[in-house]
């Protein structure tokens, strides 16, 4: 699993401040990525989502697997995002940071964090897209809230595998 860098900001009292952008294909099991919190971290982090456009065929995503596709027209992204305890493996809060435009900032989110300094990670647990919704809207004949499976893909679906969207996340 690729680590991240972290900056460490020192004031009166320390500070936890980060911020990266990401690309990444669609993946149905496990994080997407994990970084691990200091374990002075109290309480809780402060999360917020900036979707980017899509990158272009040929970039190469954060995990250096290439984005081979031409980039599909979503307009929105959801993000499902965790703090996980690394004792017993399991999740300690979990948040999902919905309705994010391409170039546009989510509003703030917090996520809880482990107390007693045990070691957590803050994953990003998976990534949604308005896209599938989109296309079956446009392209499947019947296809409205009345169809068998629009609860399937609307307002949501995960992004798919061979596909690849973008986005920053900013923490503290």
């Amino acid at each position: 699993m690729k680590r991240a860098l972290i900056c460490l900001l020192i004031y009166s009292s320390t500070l936890f401040a980060f911020e990266q952008s990401f690309i990444f294909h669609g993946k149905k099991d496990g994080p997407l990525w994990s970084i691990q919190v200091p374990k002075n971290q109290t309480n809780s982090l402060t999360l917020k989502i900036q979707a980017l456009p899509t990158p272009t065929k040929g970039t190469k995503d954060s995990l250096g697997n290439v984005c081979e596709f031409i980039p599909v027209g979503h307009n929105k992204i959801l993000i499902e995002l965790g703090t996980k305890d690394l004792n017993t493996g399991l999740y300690f809060d979990r948040t999902i940071i919905d309705n994010i435009a391409i170039n546009e900032e989510s509003q703030e989110k917090i996520l809880k964090v482990v107390p007693n300094n045990r070691e957590m990670t803050l994953d990003i647990i998976s990534i949604s897209w308005d896209y599938t919704c989109n296309y079956h809207l446009e392209n499947t004949k019947g296809f409205d809230k009345f169809h068998r499976s629009y609860s399937q893909y609307c307002p949501w679906d995960q992004v798919w595998p061979d596909d690849c969207v973008a986005f920053k996340l900013q923490y503290q």
